[in-house]
């Protein structure tokens, strides 16, 4: 009989077998995520209330659960999120999908003042942080970035040449205190709208692509990004998504409009290994003008998602705490 490493050695050299990148799963699977916590507007009871409703709905627990972070320390000490408590007190030891706010205290993104290391000790405060984290985080710093894109992160005094300095100064910060359970998300949104291969810090200083999804538009277009991830052989998370057209969750031939195409997309594109699915009412902060797109309070949409997750493909939390090892080191 061949031996099974010769075998597995063949099969790499022909492409059937793909080397993984940090913490991402085997061909075919994709890690089931929720998000998201945000401590600014809600208190804890209302967030930990709606995602029990959705683990409810959905019938499945999620593994990847997503947070923020800020390198201002202003703006930190204003932001109530308990890692530790995240992962120990509410049943579960979800993973950590913490998105990196680049702005400071006046909402601006001040490059010189990041590059001349005026954030650095926000910056090593939240390395050290996730370091003590017995498990695997991925960290998305300067999300949604890019240029005439509407993102979180695209600020006019922000432009693909800044973003990589700025990625390369974090990245090195961590690289200098040896955090090792870190995996680099590269998250943008929108991709039609600017050249994001202008903005990319390059293969070894990123270990996912990471797209952000919340109209039909986002999806057609995201799929050109997908397919360059796979020439750099990076795997992609889609990092924030819901409905935020036609009445959201409201509306059930959203199911049709939005889940469906959806779900298409995530079994149709195997470069996709996470996505995590933003369960939110939106009745507060910036966005409080979306609809509410938590799954819970419509029964006809919640019932479709439940058995669509029951589909092998998706990692939750019950395979994950029965074998961590199904996230590659």
């Amino acid at each position: 009989m061949l031996n099974i490493r010769i075998l597995l050695l063949i099969l790499f050299i022909s492409g059937a077998v793909q080397s993984q990148e940090k913490f991402e799963p085997a061909l075919g699977r994709v890690i089931h995520g929720l998000g998201q916590y945000e401590g600014y507007f809600y208190s804890d009871e209302e967030i930990w209330k709606d995602n029990k409703n959705y683990e409810l709905a959905a019938g499945k627990v999620p593994v990847l659960y997503s947070v923020y972070a800020s390198i201002d320390p202003q703006i930190s000490s204003r932001n109530p999120t308990d890692y530790n408590d995240i992962r120990t007190n509410h049943s579960y030891p979800y993973l950590l999908a913490i998105g990196l706010l680049l702005h400071n205290s006046n909402h601006k993104i001040d490059v010189e003042a990041i590059l001349n290391g005026n954030f650095d000790k926000q910056i090593k405060i939240l390395a050290g942080r996730i370091k003590n984290i017995n498990a695997p985080v991925f960290l998305r710093p300067g999300f949604e970035f890019g240029a005439n894109n509407r993102g979180f992160h695209n600020q006019d005094d922000l432009n693909g040449e800044a973003f990589i300095k700025i990625w390369m100064h974090i990245y090195n910060i961590f690289d200098q205190l040896e955090v090792t359970n870190v995996a680099w998300v590269w998250n943008t949104v929108n991709t039609a709208r600017f050249k994001y291969m202008e903005w990319y810090p390059g293969d070894n200083y990123v270990d996912w692509w990471g797209v952000n999804i919340f109209d039909t538009s986002q999806m057609r277009n995201s799929r050109l990004f997908i397919k360059d991830a796979e020439k750099h052989k990076k795997p992609v998370m889609i990092c924030e998504s819901n409905p935020i057209n036609y009445d959201g969750t409201l509306n059930n031939e959203n199911w049709q409009k939005w889940f469906e195409p959806y779900f298409n997309l995530i079994k149709s594109e195997k470069q996709i290994k996470a996505f995590i699915y933003t369960n939110s009412p939106w009745t507060k902060g910036p966005f409080a003008s979306w609809p509410d797109s938590r799954i819970s309070i419509n029964t006809f949409i919640s019932e479709k998602y439940r058995q669509q997750l029951t589909d092998p493909i998706f990692i939750h939390m019950d395979e994950y705490l029965s074998d961590k090892g199904i996230l590659q080191e």
